[in-house]
């Protein structure tokens, strides 16, 4: 560990990370060529993980602070101090108190008898850290971090942040998560500079799960289940996430959990290959999402892009209906956008999409193109969930991609086939409303 002499010619320099503004804090990055240290003071409510990696360096657990307010002062903080609040008390000081709801606005807090080692990963909702940055991280080959028996907060948190080179690109290739009550959180991926993330989920739907569905372990070379059975659920997903200059990742929870452990990793300049075609470097995964009512027979757009190159990657459908005649519906591909109906017929009906047959009536299954991780039928009501990749059989797109399923279906009255008629055919079965979950993920470029 790199010593701090009392010389000024050798102390850490100063900067401040400014306020709340992300894009402001990629601005002040310091050059990849200065090695020495800086003391920062992270946006509210930030870690001083996710302080420093904004400026592209790694995080140092130690703060030396001599227990004054000193490096607070140096870096335009004037604050108060009380003999309550001075001494370290919590894993998130060195701090200065930046809230005005709370009851130490304007303290610096925690900065005497400061431990030798630090939490980089902590944080507190009101307050900014004083953080010690170390050495420039943006060209490590690989890259990432592990959150360890923490706990999801119902604000919005920063869990992974990571800058690369100019010039360069990284690849987000693996996240895993695991608690009591995962399935409550939502991961939001922002790429480059990204005010609203293009890529926003929970866990369960993205893997391909359905209505907590808890059947572990499973899994495919792209996401599944390692641990389930109600102990506590664990989910991974090694989607690729293209990004330029930035990544930024965070979580939120529907309520306060104990109990949470999450991983993150990416690589520098990693090629992507789907189903045999090396995606362009500006390509970008987006996620789209369904969440609503369909009526008997009614279209329901799973995929809406009108405009612009890409491919399909990987869809979920989740439905809760009256009976099982929603697993009629045919898949329809639309490319180019402006196709008209009946399109590319992918399906020739739900299950068939799924690589099953007969509503399913094998059981529930977990191969590596798609699968049935969920199935219960009464007498008034059926919920299911199932996955497919489009690695093995891609669908890319040149002029923009419709991929619509019916709820429900209905046959040609002359030849008896399905798929091929919009309306006046007669109609398979009785099949009712349904509640429809969809995700599809998509790299556009």
């Amino acid at each position: 560990a790199r010593e701090f002499l009392t010389s000024l010619s050798s102390k850490p320099t100063f900067e401040m990370t400014p306020f709340l503004l992300f894009a402001v804090a990629l601005a002040a990055l310091p050059l990849a060529t200065q090695a020495d240290d800086v003391y920062i003071i992270g946006p509210q409510g930030w870690s001083c993980l996710a302080a420093c990696s904004a400026k592209g360096r790694e995080c140092r657990s130690d703060i030396v602070t001599s227990n004054n307010t000193d490096l607070f002062k140096q870096l335009g903080i004037d604050c108060k101090t009380s003999t309550k609040t001075s001494k370290y008390f919590a894993a998130d000081q060195p701090a200065f108190v930046s809230d005005t709801t709370d009851g130490n606005y304007g303290d610096c807090v925690g900065f005497q008898d400061v431990p030798k080692e630090t939490s980089c990963q902590a944080w507190y909702w009101s307050t900014q850290r004083l953080c010690h940055c170390g050495n420039d991280e943006t060209g490590q080959l690989f890259f990432g971090t592990g959150y360890s028996s923490g706990y999801m907060s119902t604000n919005e948190t920063i869990m992974f942040m990571h800058l690369i080179p100019e010039g360069s690109t990284g690849v987000m290739t693996h996240l895993w998560a695991a608690s009591a009550d995962v399935i409550n959180a939502t991961y939001r991926y922002y790429v480059d500079d990204e005010t609203t993330p293009s890529v926003e989920f929970s866990l369960d739907l993205a893997v391909g799960v359905g209505f907590g569905d808890q059947q572990a372990p499973w899994g495919t070379k792209w996401s599944g289940m390692g641990a389930g059975n109600n102990s506590g659920t664990a989910y991974y997903m090694n989607f690729p996430i293209i990004f330029s200059r930035s990544i930024r990742v965070t979580v939120q929870s529907e309520k306060i959990v104990d109990g949470f452990w999450t991983i993150f990793r990416g690589a520098l300049n990693k090629p992507v290959i789907i189903g045999g075609y090396t995606l362009p470097t500006s390509a970008r995964m987006k996620l789209q999402k369904v969440s609503r009512i369909a009526k008997p027979l009614e279209f329901v757009d799973l995929v809406d892009i009108p405009s612009g190159n890409g491919m399909l990657f990987m869809t979920t459908l989740a439905v809760q209906s009256g009976n099982q005649n929603f697993l009629e519906g045919c898949y329809h591909a639309y490319a180019p956008y402006s196709q008209s109906f009946p399109g590319i017929l992918l399906s020739t009906g739900a299950e068939d999409y799924f690589d099953s047959g007969w509503y399913f009536d094998a059981g529930g299954f977990h191969m590596p193109n798609a699968g049935l991780t969920h199935m219960n039928v009464t007498d008034d009501s059926v919920t299911f969930s199932a996955y497919r990749f489009h690695d093995v059989d891609p669908i890319p797109f040149n002029n923009g991609l419709r991929l619509s399923w019916r709820n429900g279906d209905m046959v040609d009255p002359a030849s008896g086939l399905k798929c091929w008629t919009q309306e006046n055919g007669v109609v398979v079965g009785s099949p009712t409303s349904s509640i429809v979950e969809s995700y599809a993920w998509v790299f556009v470029w």
